[in-house]
C-alpha cells in the first residue's frame, strides 16, 4: 500500500488538467441552474399575462364582472338575507367572479403566476373585489362553506394593501418608466 507521503510531489492533489475540468464542470452547473431559474421566471410571467389576457378578452368573464359590480349594492346592504339571495341567478355570477379572483390568488400564492406582473394587472381590482364582497364571503364561510373559503384572495388582498408593498411596487414601476423613456426601443 502506498501512503500519500510516498507519492511524488504534485500527485497528491492531481494535475492541473483535472482541476481545470472540475472547475469547468462547476461553472457549467452554475450556468445550468441559473438558466433553469431564469426560464422558470419567464414562464411564470408568460402564464400570468396569458391568463389575464384571456380573462380580459372573454365575453362571459366580462359579463360576470359587470354582474358582480351591479350586485355589490345588494351584497353590502345592511339588511341583506343571504339565505334568499343565494337562490338568485345573480348570486351564481357573483360566486363565479369571486371564484375567478380566488383562482388568480391561488396562482399568485403558489408561485404559478408572477406576483409582480399580477400586481401590475390586478393590484387594485383583487383587493377591491375582496373588500366589497367581504360580507358575502364572511357569511359563506360561516354558513355554507368552510372557514378557508377565499383564503387565498384574503391573503393576496391584505398583502397588496400594505403600504410598504404598494410603495415598493410603485417605485419599481417609476424606475421602469424612466428606463423606457431614456433607454433604447428594444
Amino acid at each position: 500500500m502506498i501512503e500519500y507521503w510516498m507519492l511524488p510531489k504534485g500527485e497528491i492533489w492531481g494535475s492541473i488538467p483535472q482541476w481545470l475540468a472540475a472547475a469547468i464542470a462547476f461553472v457549467a452547473a452554475i450556468i445550468a441552474i441559473s438558466s433553469i431559474h431564469v426560464q422558470r421566471q419567464i414562464a411564470r410571467k408568460r402564464a400570468t399575462i396569458d391568463f389575464f389576457l384571456k380573462a380580459s378578452m372573454d365575453k362571459e368573464c366580462l359579463e360576470t364582472y359587470e354582474t358582480f359590480k351591479a350586485e355589490l349594492a345588494n351584497i353590502k346592504s345592511p339588511g341583506v338575507h343571504f339565505e334568499s339571495y343565494i337562490k338568485t341567478p345573480a348570486y351564481k355570477k357573483v360566486r363565479i367572479w369571486l371564484n375567478i379572483c380566488e383562482l388568480i390568488s391561488v396562482g399568485i400564492n403558489r408561485h404559478v403566476f408572477d406576483d409582480r406582473v399580477a400586481f401590475d394587472c390586478w393590484g387594485d381590482l383583487l383587493p377591491w373585489c375582496y373588500d366589497e364582497s367581504e360580507p358575502l364571503i364572511e357569511w359563506f364561510r360561516q354558513k355554507q362553506g368552510s372557514e378557508l373559503s377565499y383564503i387565498d384572495l384574503d391573503t393576496v388582498s391584505k398583502r397588496w394593501q400594505k403600504r410598504a408593498v404598494r410603495e415598493d411596487y410603485a417605485g419599481k414601476a417609476k424606475r421602469r418608466a424612466i428606463e423606457r423613456v431614456n433607454g433604447p426601443l428594444y
